[in-house]
């Protein structure tokens, strides 16, 4: 499970404000908006590729940010 937990990501201008939602071991998500909505921000959030100001991403119970390059 891919949980967000109050995620908050801002560049310039706020990104992503208090996001919260759990996707569920092998289903799957589609994710549509216009152009600087925070499509690709939340995939790199969930790959640790980006840290969020505030809130938390967890893959089942531990931090994605916790886990080794191997996990």
């Amino acid at each position: 499970m891919i949980c967000f937990e109050n995620v908050c990501l801002d560049f310039d201008t706020p990104v992503l404000s208090d996001l919260n939602f759990k996707l569920p071991t092998g289903a799957a998500l589609g994710i549509l908006g216009v152009g600087g909505v925070g499509k690709s921000a939340l995939l790199k959030l969930c790959c640790g590729l980006l840290v969020p100001q505030r809130g938390q991403v967890l893959l089942g119970r531990r931090s994605v940010f916790e886990l080794a390059g191997s996990e």
